[in-house]
């Protein structure tokens, strides 16, 4: 293909307005079947001929809209369920790996995803798919790039230290004490040893930093609120059968360094921003909870 026609698609996509997070009109339905047929994605044919569904475009805008089609023949889309009203807030929270839920705008109800449900099509054939009126709030298309991204890049603990922490539901009572803890954006966890199972009468030896931006760090009236709460975590930490702990700490953002990056595991602790998040806005403000844009989460 030369290098006009392929600058014409992408200035054709443009100029139609596709974008990550686009879905595509439902009229063109039956084309998109014709594709999954043919790559042998039999599950999504039978999902749009039983439920009613959404295409969501989620490759990244520029990938969408680049000249060279060589450099990026396909648009990846994605596959979700249609419902009715407000979605389940849990759904949205981050707790599932494996179901996320994004509420369309104009009380259009919500879409329910499941990461596997993407697949490609060539950037051409999108020329003849209009985009959908319906769309989903620019904020909440971050969220599910956000989820999806975490499919791949969240921290695979040992399973027997997570079996440790399941004897007294630790995570459950972590997510508890964060929420005391709104300045907090991130939480990392160094482990010793990192990524070997261990056996009975063996200890790992962790150590806790959580971040905070360096405007709430450098006050010192909120770090002296908020010690308490982390000598609470230490407390509860310490007392977890075969697991030591070395510190739980609080840092600015600007101390943690990409050395501390590669000694450190980030901890996922999501759903408690996302949780947060939808409080704050069913009130009118900005939660506390953020995380970084590097770590897949930007305030709006």
């Amino acid at each position: 293909m030369s290098d006009q026609v392929a600058q014409n698609i992408g200035s054709t996509l443009s100029r139609m307005g596709w974008q990550q997070g686009v879905i595509a009109d439902p009229a063109t339905h039956g084309h998109f079947k014709e594709i999954l047929a043919h790559a042998g994605r039999d599950d999504l044919v039978t999902l749009v001929d039983s439920t009613k569904v959404c295409f969501v475009a989620v490759s990244q805008t520029c990938d969408i809209v680049q000249f060279r089609d060589e450099a990026e023949p396909y648009v990846e889309f994605l596959l979700a369920t249609w419902g009715e009203g407000a979605p389940n807030p849990a759904d949205t929270y981050q707790k599932s790996f494996r179901t996320f839920a994004v509420e369309l705008e104009g009380g259009n109800g919500h879409l329910r995803i499941k990461p596997w449900n993407r697949f490609l099509v060539p950037r051409g054939w999108v020329t003849q798919i209009p985009a959908f009126e319906v769309t989903i709030a620019p904020q909440r298309i971050r969220d599910l790039m956000d989820w999806l991204m975490t499919r791949y890049v969240r921290t695979a603990l040992p399973d027997t230290f997570n079996g440790r922490l399941a004897t007294v539901k630790a995570e459950d009572k972590m997510r508890k004490l964060l929420e005391k803890l709104p300045a907090v954006t991130e939480v990392f966890i160094s482990l010793k040893p990192r990524y070997v199972e261990l056996g009975q009468g063996e200890d790992y030896s962790c150590d806790l930093v959580l971040l905070c931006r360096e405007d709430d760090f450098s006050n010192a009236g909120l770090r002296e609120q908020m010690q308490p709460v982390l000598d609470e975590i230490e407390k509860f930490l310490v007392g977890i059968e075969g697991i030591e702990v070395e510190a739980v700490r609080l840092f600015g953002e600007s101390q943690f360094t990409r050395h501390h990056m590669r000694a450190y595991d980030r901890w996922q602790f999501d759903d408690v921003s996302y949780a947060a998040d939808a409080r704050a806005a069913k009130k009118g403000v900005e939660s506390g909870h953020a995380y970084r844009p590097e770590a897949g989460r930007t305030k709006p």
